[in-house]
């Protein structure tokens, strides 16, 4: 059952609480939105945009608005996440100009995004709702993708790592598990094991060995690439476990699960948990400063800074 609107506004009206006297598994998808939409407040404006020295303007940031929502949601038994992304306009505008006798040209990049949402019954999974949202992006860099797909989405921690269609791709948690701040050996070999085996597209023999197909060199290779990122991920455990309670937003180079769903070859794997880990290593929101790979200082620093650029977190997360 599918139903499609539009959707062109951000930000959510305050409303009026409401109790549902149903349990959230006889609701079906509409009563779970009507539900969930009764109990988001209304979201502050406190992230602050510069667009000169004198000039700014206040914003709703994009951690404030799944922050509000995001509880909500998994309160009813609502998943949601971007089943598709369209282009709808992508053009540069150059603007000549001249001061003190001197002529320059500034060029624009502007970006706007169409992205359909799917609005899930996960008790129902067969039963949603597809809304509409777009989002403008416009930059004097290579920002402006990056930009409008800030207003349209982010990948949460829970969605790469509570979720069983990408156990080949993240190390997974069981969605009702009580999360610890420290595993067990037993624990740790068993979840480090499965991911292996998916990640590297193998299988485990009745020694309990993990069989990996393909050329011995190009083998080892993948072998050693995953070591580096797994090692990384164990190491950092509590800092991991603490982003999956707070349910962290991640600052990634995709646009939509379905394109992580999509990744087949182990080294489309080893990149995407290169780019969570990357998170963890440089992402102050994560409290993680340099404890994965433990650069040093001046490393460290250069590329923290690499990496805030690459991403722009100073301009989609940080709040005033």
């Amino acid at each position: 059952m599918a139903a499609t609107t539009e959707k062109q506004t951000t930000e959510t009206k305050a409303t009026t609480p409401k109790k549902t006297a149903d349990k959230p598994a006889t609701l079906n998808i509409f009563q779970r939105m009507l539900a969930a939409t009764s109990e988001i407040n209304r979201v502050a404006k406190n992230l602050k945009v510069d667009i000169s020295k004198s000039q700014s303007y206040k914003a709703v940031a994009e951690s404030d608005v799944l922050e509000a929502v995001k509880p909500i949601e998994e309160k009813y038994g609502i998943y949601s996440y971007p089943v598709s992304r369209t282009v709808i306009k992508d053009e540069a505008y150059t603007t000549p100009s001249e001061y003190d006798g001197r002529k320059s040209e500034k060029t624009t990049f502007f970006m706007r995004l169409a992205t359909v949402y799917r609005f899930v019954n996960i008790d129902k999974p067969d039963e949603y709702i597809d809304i509409t949202t777009y989002g403008d992006g416009v930059d004097t860099q290579d920002k402006a993708p990056g930009k409008a797909m800030t207003y349209a989405d982010s990948l949460r921690m829970r969605d790469l790592f509570m979720n069983p269609k990408l156990a080949g791709v993240f190390p997974q948690f069981a969605p009702g598990e009580r999360l610890q701040n420290v595993y067990s050996f037993a624990q740790t070999e068993k979840r480090v094991q499965d991911y292996l085996v998916a990640a590297l597209n193998g299988t485990i023999t009745a020694e309990g060995a993990i069989a990996v197909k393909g050329q011995q060199q190009a083998v080892l290779s993948r072998v050693c690439a995953l070591q580096a990122v797994i090692e990384g991920f164990i190491n950092d455990m509590p800092k991991v476990v603490q982003a999956l309670r707070k349910n962290a937003p991640l600052y990634l180079p995709y646009a939509t699960l379905k394109q992580l769903e999509d990744t087949k070859t182990t080294a489309g794997k080893i990149k995407a948990m290169r780019a969570v880990m990357d998170n963890f290593q440089y992402n102050p929101d994560l409290g993680a400063l340099n404890s994965v790979k433990k650069e040093n200082p001046e490393q460290f620093d250069r590329n923290k800074k690499a990496w805030e650029k690459k991403v722009g977190y100073s301009r989609r997360l940080k709040k005033v």
